[in-house]
Parts: C-alpha cells; sequence; structure tokens
C-alpha cells in the first residue's frame, strides 16, 4: 500500500526513477554493442586483412550503414537517459548522469575517428 492508500501502485517518482534506470541501463548494453560493431568498419574491414591480394570487405558499405544506425541508437538512448535522470533527480551530478556524459564524450569521439578515417588505420 502506498501513502495514498491505493495497493498496487507505486508512486509516480519511483516509476520515473525505474525508467530513467532502465534508459541507462539500455543506453550501456547499446555502447557496449557499439564497442563491439567496431571491427565491422576498422582496418581489416575497411583495407583487408594484410595479406597479399586482400581488398575491402564485399559488404563494407552494409557495416557502415550498421555501424552508424547503431552509433545514432546509441546516442539517442543516451541523450533519453540523460534528460530522464535530470527530469527524476532534478540534477545531474549523480553517478551514472557522469557516465552517461562522458559516454557522449566518446561517442562524438568515436564519430569524429570514423568521418576522419582514423578507424581505419
Amino acid at each position: 500500500m502506498n501513502h495514498t492508500g491505493n495497493i498496487g501502485t507505486e508512486p509516480k517518482s519511483a516509476m520515473r526513477r525505474s525508467w530513467s534506470d532502465g534508459l541507462t541501463a539500455a543506453a550501456g548494453v547499446l555502447f557496449l554493442l557499439l564497442l563491439m560493431l567496431l571491427p565491422l568498419v576498422g582496418p581489416a574491414a575497411s583495407r583487408g586483412s594484410g595479406s597479399p591480394g586482400a581488398t575491402r570487405a564485399p559488404h563494407y558499405a552494409k557495416n557502415v550503414v550498421a555501424f552508424l544506425s547503431v552509433w545514432l541508437l546509441t546516442l539517442l538512448a543516451t541523450a533519453a537517459a540523460l534528460g530522464a535522470r535530470r527530469r527524476v533527480l532534478q540534477q545531474s551530478s549523480d553517478r551514472w548522469s557522469r557516465f552517461l556524459w562522458a559516454e557522449v564524450v566518446v561517442l562524438l569521439g568515436i564519430l569524429v575517428a570514423f568521418l576522419t578515417g582514423a578507424l581505419a588505420i
């Protein structure tokens, strides 16, 4: 029973907190997935394995589309989690918000590295 006397219902703040925690977890999982997809656009995929006669992977364009799609999805999930945490906590100084801001910085760094060709070195 909660403070209003209704059984089985949560206060809105607890439900919002659960929602923001879920978004934070989803952003973290998507970030790890993105890191696992980095080899799809890395040196071996873009230039070949280094063996004589090795060339770019024939499906490299699809790899780039998949990588950028997951990158965008990760950025959107991270932004949603930051917005939800800010709304719930009325501040951005908790540990997970700092983690999410660091994730945004790394995501932008990955994008810059990808666009400049540094991932294919």
